[in-house]
């Protein structure tokens, strides 16, 4: 007969063992991981998993250094492929054969609390998302590709994802 506490015991057992078999200890060479060319080891990365069935998950970074989070920090690319962008203190734009980070960011950040970014596939223009403070309407604005603000528009309290209706095959009349 299964009592409460053998219960207890069994799960305990079964948890412990799941645990220490999980832990996996690598050695030799690392793989590359582009984040950690953007953010130190001093913090840690958040799943967001987003709404069911939507595929709007993401990643996040709590830097212990700056006791800031970083949203979707995923890197985004034009559509030449040849160019990536990421928010850090600004917009940093590098080339895909870089080597080192930019110095110097492509947007200051100056006053605005960039929240999201993404690139026109076909004109390579920046869209950008001011959070503001968190706490009233956003922004949405459009820079070219070379960093120089084209127009903006308030939006909703933190204006979240940017996204493009392309038309790959377009109609010539």
């Amino acid at each position: 007969m299964i009592t409460d506490k053998s219960m207890i015991k069994y799960f305990l057992l079964s948890f412990i063992s799941i645990l220490a078999g999980s832990c996996d200890w690598i050695e030799g060479p690392q793989l590359y991981d582009p984040v950690e060319s953007i953010f130190s080891w001093n913090g840690f990365y958040i799943v967001n998993e987003g709404n069911f069935r939507a595929g709007n998950g993401s990643l996040s970074f709590y830097s212990d250094d700056s006791t800031k989070i970083h949203n979707d920090i995923f890197l985004k690319i034009n559509g030449s492929g040849d160019t990536l962008f990421y928010i850090d203190r600004g917009i940093r734009r590098m080339s895909i054969s870089d080597t080192q980070l930019p110095a110097e960011p492509l947007v200051p950040e100056d006053t605005r609390l960039f929240y999201k970014i993404g690139i026109n596939p076909v004109s390579s223009e920046i869209i950008a998302t001011d959070a503001v403070d968190y706490q009233q309407n956003g922004y949405i604005i459009r820079y070219s590709p070379n960093g120089l603000r084209i127009s903006s528009l308030q939006a909703g309290i933190i204006p979240g994802s940017v996204c493009f209706k392309v038309r790959l095959n377009p109609v010539i009349v």
